[in-house]
């Protein structure tokens, strides 16, 4: 007597467990039922054997992953960003390449100085006002009438060091540009 295929019991299912981006297929066990006589109808269940076969590997259709791209792979090392010199207080008595004694008070993020030239004959006497955002300082200054200048304008400057103030950019005809103490 031939045995033909009757009907499919169970299918050959696979369970695919992902852990961190691998699959490992786990096989389950799948029966057949094969019929005596190959004459009977298909639904007919009397007569039926079962047998425990080897399940196939199928192909299985995993949706990707919401995982993050790699980051992208570089030839050299990314340059550092310029970090901000920590709050440096500034108070204190500075010259400048302008020749002149500047005398400098910082409260918090505020910045006021007086500068002159000379305290008994000032060619100048200015005073300033500004404000610190990292190392940068910008602000307005005037000159006050002990000196025998008259102009104002505005001024950006550089903290560079504990010791050392430059002059980013400056309106108004002032003339210094180097601070240092």
């Amino acid at each position: 007597m031939t045995k033909k295929l009757h009907s499919i019991v169970a299918t050959v299912p696979m369970l695919a467990t992902a852990i961190s981006g691998c699959l490992f297929f786990n096989p389950v066990s799948a029966y057949v039922s094969t019929s005596s006589n190959a004459n009977k109808n298909i639904g007919e269940t009397t007569n039926l054997k079962t047998k425990q076969i080897i399940p196939i590997p199928q192909l299985i259709a995993i949706p990707p992953c919401n995982l993050p791209d790699p980051p992208p792979v570089c030839d050299r090392e990314p340059s550092p960003r310029p970090r901000p010199l920590p709050m440096i207080n500034i108070t204190g008595k500075w010259q400048a390449d302008d020749g002149g004694t500047y005398y400098i008070r910082q409260i918090g993020n505020q910045v006021w100085w007086y500068g002159e030239y000379s305290p008994t004959n000032p060619a100048f006497s200015n005073v300033f006002l500004g404000t610190i955002n990292n190392n940068q300082i910008n602000g307005s200054w005037a000159d006050v009438p002990k000196g025998s200048a008259q102009s104002s304008g505005s001024i950006q400057l550089r903290i560079v060091s504990y010791n050392r103030i430059e002059a980013v950019s400056k309106t108004g005809g002032f003339g210094g540009s180097v601070w240092f103490r």
